[in-house]
């Protein structure tokens, strides 16, 4: 399988395997140089230096450079994965997009609900996954919103039956976008409340922000976490962000490159003429292209 490797500026700081509202990276040093490894939450995963990645022919694992690439379990096509030192937690689009668990190296494959869901996050024990308009669900409409669960698929709680779009899990409080705006709630389900009525695109959160692309005008902007203070951080043609550390990373739609901004949106720093990558390669890590190659992208200092 070939490894493409593409680079571009960005200062990055000191540390291990961190998560970072949902994408994880990975910092190494060497000679001097610090890299770091962003990978892709929807299809893949870095993990103590292994790189686990899923598509329909299956959940694979290999190392950084590519080599010792292993099948683990040719039944799961995994989305938004969640890896602990020893289980893997993940969307199963082999198998009506449920909820599963299973071993880092592939054993043990549990089915943990009879929900298709569009998202989960795993936060301190809790599987939290919302079910969507176009998820297929069981309930039909009237069974959307953000559910939580126990890891092995035990104590199922309905949090809210908005119709919810994206989420994020941010301590004990869940901030998640519908078509009448940006809400937040506690994980309990209680106090309830709405901060904007903007539709939001890619909700993000860094610090004390909520960072994310207003429908509207396809820019990005943020509020603060009790809805106040709204800003325009870019002119940009923006479709989705990421964040990783202190910087939010974004292509731009009209001329197709890749840029990233401070929190405030100041220094703001080309970091790619790839004006090809789609942007889930931008934001993705190890991310295929017809299935063929593998795609890492490295920021490094």
């Amino acid at each position: 399988m070939l490894i493409s490797v593409f680079f571009a500026v960005v200062a990055v700081g000191c540390g291990n395997l961190t998560q970072v509202d949902g994408i994880s990276t990975s910092k190494i040093q060497t000679d001097n140089t610090t890299i770091v490894y962003i990978a892709n939450d929807e299809y893949s995963m870095l993990h103590k230096g292994r790189i686990y990645y899923s598509y329909s022919s299956g959940f694979f694992s290999m190392n950084i450079d590519g080599s010792d690439n292993q099948v683990l379990n040719e039944n799961v096509f995994a989305r938004h994965m969640h890896i602990t030192d020893e289980k893997t937690y993940f969307v199963n689009s082999n198998y009506y997009g449920y909820v599963f668990s299973m071993n880092t190296d592939g054993t043990s494959l549990q089915q943990l609900n009879n929900d298709s869901v569009s998202k989960i996050f795993l936060v301190n024990g809790w599987i939290y996954y919302n079910i969507s308009r176009n998820s297929g669900n069981r309930y039909g409409d009237d069974g959307m919103g953000i559910y939580k669960m126990r890891t092995d698929g035990s104590e199922l709680q309905l949090v809210t039956d908005d119709e919810v779009s994206g989420f994020i899990v941010r301590g004990d409080t869940i901030f998640y976008t519908t078509w009448d705006g940006i809400f937040s709630i506690d994980i309990h389900g209680s106090n309830r409340q709405q901060l904007n009525n903007t539709f939001a695109w890619s909700i993000n959160m860094i610090d004390d922000w909520i960072v994310y692309v207003d429908s509207t005008n396809e820019n990005i902007h943020r509020i603060d976490v009790n809805g106040s203070n709204e800003q325009q951080l870019v002119n940009d043609e923006v479709r989705s962000i990421h964040i990783v550390e202190d910087r939010i990373f974004f292509k731009n739609e009209t001329d197709g490159e890749i840029y990233s901004i401070n929190p405030d949106g100041s220094d703001r720093r080309h970091l790619s003429g790839d004006n090809e990558a789609a942007w889930v390669k931008i934001f993705g890590g190890p991310v295929f292209g017809g299935y063929e190659s593998i795609s890492i992208f490295i920021y490094k200092t």
